[in-house]
């Protein structure tokens, strides 16, 4: 069996993967004509299954909840569905975003066994969260990561360390050993992360947003993203034009998108979607 996925080519949005002999009808279907949509055959190694998407889950200590969250899916059965099916790929863009979650890991537990290494350390001491909010107060920078990540990936630093002969203490966020950044500064030293956000419309209080909100966030490395939602933050939305006036039109495959209501959440999510801009 090969499996090919669609490229909306306009509106950037994935679907699929899909078994290649039913291509056709799906595109026929999804309007891909008329909306320049474009497939794309994968290799086998590209196709992932739901046995892989558990594994992978696990190892980023992330709950069904979590990841149906990061995805953008409103539901945790959704997440459970995709994990115990085997006769489904997995969506691609779903594997797409914990791939480069893992791979994140890997490079923090590298990172961090080079310094400790280079230190010549035969104690250390590493953080455990309690919880995101603990994490983003408390954390070196706010870098839009997940609690759970970062203890899972701790887990798995004091397991090397501990084949090595390396004793490990645990301290809790407020503990930290590395020094707090306050990203609140706006100089380079204090703000490595680099994210600049203009959310302000998605911070007023609903009845006085405007019907549909806009949001922008920014960096020297990822470029801009321009989020565009209703008044209730769920739903991704375009302007676009028929020739006689602009209107709003929801991108394709967002309908249960929705962004965070508080301030810390909307701000880690749109620093996840500009790293992901193939989300949607």
């Amino acid at each position: 069996m090969t499996y090919s996925i669609i490229i909306d080519t306009l509106e950037d949005v994935t679907y699929g993967p899909y078994p290649s002999d039913e291509i056709d009808e799906r595109m026929e279907r999804l309007g891909g004509v008329e909306y320049g949509m474009v497939t794309q055959e994968l290799a086998p190694d590209e196709v992932h299954w739901g046995h892989e998407l558990h594994v992978a889950r696990d190892m980023l200590g992330l709950s069904l909840e979590s990841i149906a969250m990061i995805v953008g899916v409103s539901r945790t059965r959704i997440v459970k569905m995709w994990e115990r099916r085997d006769d489904l790929p997995v969506p691609y863009d779903v594997w797409a975003t914990m791939e480069r979650m893992l791979e994140d890991q890997a490079s923090a537990i590298y990172t961090a066994l080079q310094v400790i290494d280079e230190s010549g350390a035969t104690t250390v001491q590493l953080a455990y969260w309690d919880n995101q909010a603990d994490y983003d107060a408390n954390h070196y920078v706010s870098d839009g990561g997940r609690y759970e990540i970062a203890n899972a990936t701790n887990r798995r630093i004091a397991e090397i360390l501990g084949y090595r002969g390396i004793e490990v203490t645990w301290v809790d966020g407020a503990h930290n050993p590395v020094p707090h950044i306050d990203n609140n500064e706006p100089t380079e030293e204090k703000k490595p992360d680099g994210y600049t956000y203009d959310i302000d419309e998605a911070l007023l209080p609903r009845d006085e947003r405007p019907f549909y909100v806009t949001l922008h966030v920014s960096h020297p490395k990822y470029g801009t993203l321009e989020v565009i939602t209703n008044k209730d933050l769920e739903g991704r939305f375009q302007l676009v034009s028929n020739d006689v006036e602009y209107y709003y039109k929801q991108v394709a495959g967002t309908l249960q998108f929705s962004l965070p209501k508080d301030e810390a959440g909307i701000k880690r999510e749109l620093a996840r979607l500009l790293r992901n801009l193939r989300m949607y």
